[in-house]
C-alpha cells in the first residue's frame, strides 16, 4: 500500500514549495493505487489531528523540551497503532514516519525551513515505546536513554532483547534508568554479532550472563 509525503522543491523562480510524492514499491503507480494513497493520506491526517487534540487536552505539549517529555512521546506513540492495519509496502513502511510528521501541527515547530531527519526518528521511536507498559518505559530511563537504545538497529529490531529487559524488570529489583546500563553492556557483548541469527537458547543465555555481570550496578 502506498502513502504520500511532502517534499520541498525549488521552482524556476527560486521560490520553494512542497509537492506530494507517492511512496510505493510500484513504479509508475497506477491510478487506482494513487487514489488509495490519497485516501490513506487523509486518514493519517485525521488520525494525527485527533491524537494532537487528545495530547493537548492532557496538557502534554507543555512537556516539550523538559525532562519529563517521555510521557508526551509515549502517549503519542501508543496512539500510532493504526499503522499496523495499513498493509504498507516496504518502501511506504520506511517513510510512514515522514508522512505522520507532515500532518503534525502541534508536536513540532515547523518554522524551520527544512525539517530535521531526527524528527522522523523521534516519531518512529515513540511508536516503539508505545508498545510497552508505561510503568516499564518510565522506569527504564529518560527519553534520551530510549533514543540511544533504539538508535541501535540490533536492539531495535530484535524484539527478543527488549522483551527480555521488560521481563527482567518485572522479576528483579532494579534502579531507575537501568536501560542505559543494559544498553552499553548488551552493545558491547554483541558488537560483532547479528543477534537475530542467534537461537533463543544462546541469546537468552548471553543476556542472563550480562545481567549477572551488571547486577551490582543495576
Amino acid at each position: 500500500m502506498a502513502i504520500i509525503i511532502l517534499e520541498e522543491v525549488t521552482l524556476p523562480n527560486g521560490k520553494k514549495t512542497k509537492v506530494k510524492t507517492y511512496i510505493s514499491d510500484i513504479s509508475p503507480l497506477p491510478g487506482n493505487l494513487r487514489r488509495k494513497a490519497d485516501e490513506n493520506d487523509e486518514m493519517i491526517k485525521t488520525k494525527i489531528r485527533e491524537i494532537e487534540r487528545e495530547l493537548e487536552d492532557l496538557g502534554l505539549f507543555k512537556l516539550k523540551g523538559k525532562h519529563g517529555v517521555i510521557k508526551l512521546w509515549y502517549e503519542f506513540g501508543s496512539r500510532l497503532d493504526f499503522i499496523d492495519d495499513m498493509n504498507l509496502s516496504s518502501s511506504a513502511r520506511k517513510q510512514i514516519w515522514r508522512a505522520i510528521y507532515d500532518h503534525t501541527e502541534k508536536l513540532y515547530d515547523k518554522t524551520e525551513p527544512t525539517p530535521s531527519r531526527f524528527w522522523y526518528i523521534e516519531i518512529r521511536y515513540s511508536y516503539h515505546i508505545g508498545k510497552f507498559d508505561w510503568d516499564f518505559v518510565k522506569t527504564a530511563g529518560t527519553w534520551r536513554d530510549w533514543i540511544d537504545f533504539l538508535d541501535s538497529t540490533a536492539l531495535r529490531e530484535d524484539h527478543r532483547i527488549i522483551e527480555w529487559i521488560a521481563s527482567l524488570q518485572k522479576r528483579e529489583s532494579m534502579r531507575t534508568d537501568f536501560l542505559r546500563i543494559l544498553r552499553r553492556a548488551i552493545s558491547g557483548k554483541f558488537r560483532n554479532t547479528v543477534t537475530s541469527e542467534l537461537p533463543d537458547e544462546i541469546l537468552y543465555q548471553d543476556l542472563n550472563e550480562i545481567f549477572d555481570d551488571e547486577k551490582e550496578a543495576l
